[in-house]
């Protein structure tokens, strides 16, 4: 499992999940919620890199070749510094989609979307 490139990304955007439950409605018509775990799910990262060198293209495309949509890994710090990134231990990234490409006037984008899930669950 290699870390995702240090690379640092031109924004992100984060959104925070949700912790796993069931709603239901019960006899009197009232709704109640029953919590099915006690990780959260649903987080995501979006990055979007601008004026990325080929190097730094072949790397992202790299990783998501080794990692796919299946496999986890880690975020090295370049990806979160400078922002408040909540990140519970025993949680690693995968990608949500496949990276995003655009080349146009010699420079070259990247869009990622990424979703945090606990350890080994795919």
């Amino acid at each position: 499992m290699a870390d995702f490139p240090a690379i640092t990304p031109s924004t992100r955007t984060f959104a925070i999940g949700k912790i796993a439950n069931t709603q239901f409605i019960v006899l009197g018509g009232g709704q109640k919620s029953v919590r099915r775990s006690s990780s959260s799910v649903g987080h995501s990262l979006s990055l979007s890199f601008d004026r990325l060198t080929t190097t730094d293209f072949k790397n992202i495309v790299g990783h998501f070749q080794v990692h796919g949509e299946f496999q986890q890994f880690a975020l090295p710090s370049a990806i979160t510094q400078g922002a408040t990134i909540p990140i519970p231990s025993g949680y690693l990234w995968k990608y949500a989609n496949p990276p995003q490409f655009e080349f146009a006037d010699g420079t070259i984008a990247v869009s990622v979307e990424l979703a945090l899930l606990p350890l080994n669950l795919t």
